[in-house]
């Protein structure tokens, strides 16, 4: 037998032992896994029952047992503290509290300034869910760290917002400089109509303009029908930015008060088109009737997008909305009036009146 047929077979014995090797390795694997999975599934079954008893007991003496006996499976313990906090309030609450107090929390702690990012998100939840009012500083560097991190921490938030996060946010956000904004918007936001009675104080003039921007803005977006007697109040602002989200936000909160009509015709005629545009928008959702003279004079504006949203304001305004666009259509003295009313009737298959 040659050299080279001893080496052969000797590379084929090599290969089938080590392909039989991984597949015992990978059998092996898949039953230990399933053995632990009975084992975790076991022991959470177990540790329910011990947290129940413990949220019901006259004491915090059961909840204190429960941590120190459960301290060494921390993932079961933390996935049933966090499927529990998010449906339990008053003082069962703090019992949980206290469990992960004692259990969890320096563990966590040192997770989530791990340099491994995969650590980290998986501490972020359970932290933010227990978080105290001395845990916010921690809180706020999360927020503004990198987009996995700070993700984690915006839907850890949403889930269960503390009252005292909520404020402090908004504490923060009226100290922090432009760079945080964004990181703020998504935070607030994913809170929804919570922050309401917490973003009125912080409506006021001596806010920057960027930062009433994003104030504004979230109102709208939300929406915060409460606060459209504050967003009023900067109809007249000096920034364009600032009056293009008023416009903007009044169009969406669907208030249908006088102030909230005369301000919105008032800005269709604002000196920034941008402003106009958003107005005209506005007039059209809300169906203010009164504003059809406006509307149709926007028709004739210099600006497409002021032409347009006015154009469309007015298909929604009914058979009133209808005639105007029809008279717009039939003029010659300003074509692109003309063509976008057209368009709009075109969009909305009504036919122009005849010239």
């Amino acid at each position: 037998m040659s050299i080279s047929a001893i080496i052969v077979g000797f590379s084929l014995v090599f290969l089938l032992s080590l392909s039989l090797a991984l597949l015992l390795f990978i059998i092996l694997r898949r039953i230990y896994l399933r053995a632990r999975d009975r084992t975790m599934n076991a022991i959470g079954e177990k540790l329910e029952a011990d947290i129940l008893k413990a949220m019901s007991a006259p004491d915090n003496r059961k909840a204190i047992k429960v941590a120190k006996r459960y301290a060494d499976v921390p993932r079961v313990l933390t996935r049933v503290l966090v499927d529990y906090v998010k449906t339990i309030s008053g003082p069962e609450r703090e019992r949980l509290k206290l469990i992960y107090g004692r259990a969890l929390k320096d563990r966590l702690l040192q997770d989530i300034r791990s340099r491994f990012t995969h650590i980290r998100l998986r501490a972020i939840r359970p932290f933010v869910m227990f978080a105290d009012e001395a845990d916010f500083p921690q809180i706020m560097r999360m927020i503004q760290d990198k987009p996995p991190i700070r993700l984690a921490v915006i839907d850890a938030l949403s889930s269960i917002p503390h009252p005292f996060v909520i404020s402090r946010l908004f504490e923060a956000f009226a100290e922090s400089s432009a760079t945080d904004l964004r990181a703020f918007m998504n935070v607030m936001y994913s809170l929804g109509k919570r922050i309401e009675s917490q973003m009125r104080p912080y409506l006021t003039e001596s806010l920057p303009g960027p930062k009433l921007e994003i104030l504004i803005e979230l109102a709208g977006a939300l929406p915060l029908p409460g606060l459209y007697d504050r967003i009023l109040l900067f109809s007249g602002h000096p920034e364009k930015e600032v009056r293009i989200r008023v416009a903007r936000a009044l169009g969406r909160l669907n208030i249908l008060t006088q102030p909230v009509k005369d301000t919105l015709i008032r800005l269709a005629e604002d000196e920034a088109w941008e402003v106009q545009a958003q107005a005209l928008k506005g007039l059209g959702k809300l169906r203010v009737s009164t504003a059809i003279t406006t509307l149709y004079h926007s028709l004739f504006s210099p600006h497409w997008h002021c032409r347009r949203n006015a154009g469309f304001a007015l298909a929604n305004m009914g058979d009133n909305g209808i005639r105007q666009l029809q008279k717009a259509a039939a003029q010659t003295e300003d074509r692109y009036a003309g063509d976008m009313a057209r368009m709009v009737l075109d969009e909305m298959d009504f036919e122009p009146a005849a010239g």
